[in-house]
């Protein structure tokens, strides 16, 4: 089967947790099909190409048009704004696509047949319009209009209050309009997929997509573990992970401070802002920025805090702290789609009082500790290590032509 694969944003290198989901997944098809993906460059066109080269995967690197000068990103944003408050279109798909990608996709599927069109993410399903004699499928990888509808709720001030409900309305109407175009919808995780039948009634195309990653095997004495240290790991440019740092060191952390007056919390993730910047004077908290491997951090601390209030679709940072045999407190946001059980691989925690004692008795409690970052592991090879899905995933590309 012949494949074009429709991505605004290039799997490699490795960085984020959505580049290595994409990545497993290209890969994982492309062992079965013939597979061209079109995608915008980041910084390593040439290592990328390579990199996915070796999975027969043809590459189409497109750059994305740059902004340069004051008045090009003055009229930027004023188009964007423009666009979200007269016409209801997302931020997000302002951002991400751009008349230069669109012009390859056009030329693409003039010069070459496929039998099947693959557009990742909802914000590039404007795309779809120019699928006309292919099947299309779109991967959702999370709802996001539930997410922006949650964002509104921890808003401060009624000025972003309307902003982000205005967002949130143009989110719903786009993302739902998109969903209904295409002819098969895969979905990473359930819980997703039965949000959007409750709004979609008769989504008979949705089909469920395994997720599967291939985190090397840890070593337990590759890295000297530091006593009484927590990590959280998560880009500061989105807004759940920076409300997850703020709600956690203004109304978790103290509570483990009086406890454990010696407790050490690591922020790992690129592109810090003031506020969080500003979490790092308190003494015990270490702002990190990007790093070259997320893993080496999170190796070296005992406990692993995700404690996530905004947010659907499956959070990819869990899953790599299973691999590394973390022990995890998290929220029911945290653990949205996966597979687990409470208490026995992962904790799971929503009252802040109730966080902070899991953490407290994790930290004094080694025995504990070992036993729920054992079950964690175990976890991840069971459900979610890619030997162990990768047939999966083979097997419903096969059903989407045979249907």
């Amino acid at each position: 089967m012949k494949i074009l694969w429709i991505k605004m944003r290039l799997p490699f290198p490795l960085t984020a947790g959505t580049d290595h989901v994409s990545y497993n997944l290209i890969k994982s098809v492309a062992e079965k099909h013939d597979v061209t993906l079109i995608s915008h460059s980041r910084s390593e066109g040439s290592e990328a190409i390579e990199g996915l080269n070796r999975f027969g995967v043809k590459t189409i690197l497109v750059d994305f048009p740059a902004l340069n000068g004051l008045l090009m990103k003055t009229f930027n944003r004023l188009k964007r704004e423009f666009l979200l408050f007269f016409c209801l279109i997302p931020r997000e798909v302002t951002d991400n696509t751009s008349k230069s990608i669109e012009k390859v996709i056009k030329r693409k599927l003039k010069e070459e047949e496929f039998d099947l069109v693959q557009i990742e993410y909802w914000f590039a399903g404007k795309y779809r319009k120019y699928i006309k004699k292919s099947l299309s499928s779109l991967i959702v990888h999370d709802a996001f209009f539930i997410t922006a509808e949650q964002n509104v709720k921890f808003q401060k001030g009624l000025k972003s209050k309307i902003v982000g409900f205005i967002e949130y309305l143009s989110i719903k109407r786009y993302e739902l309009k998109i969903i209904k175009s295409f002819d098969h919808v895969l979905f990473i995780s359930k819980h997703d997929a039965e949000i959007f039948k409750k709004y979609i009634p008769g989504l008979n195309s949705a089909k469920i997509l395994p997720l599967g990653f291939n985190y090397p095997v840890w070593d337990e004495n590759e890295k000297e573990i530091e006593n009484n240290t927590l990590i959280f790991v998560g880009s500061m440019m989105a807004y759940f992970n920076v409300d997850a740092m703020l709600y956690f060191c203004n109304d978790v952390l103290p509570s483990i401070e009086k406890e454990v007056p010696e407790v050490k919390l690591y922020i790992v993730g690129e592109n810090p802002q003031n506020e969080i910047k500003s979490l790092a004077s308190r003494g015990n908290i270490i702002v990190t920025g990007s790093v070259t491997d997320v893993k080496d951090f999170i190796k070296m601390s005992e406990v692993y805090v995700a404690p996530l209030r905004i947010g659907t679709g499956i959070k990819t940072k869990i899953i790599e702290a299973m691999a590394c045999a973390k022990a995890i407190v998290t929220t029911s946001v945290g653990v949205q789609g996966l597979e687990f059980e409470n208490g026995e691989n992962i904790i799971v925690a929503d009252d802040p009082a109730d966080f902070a004692n899991n953490v407290i008795e994790l930290l004094r409690n080694p025995l504990k500790r070992k036993k729920l970052s054992e079950n964690a592991r175990k976890l991840f090879y069971q459900h979610y290590h890619l030997t162990s899905v990768k047939s999966k995933i083979q097997d419903v590309y096969s059903s989407l032509i045979s249907e």
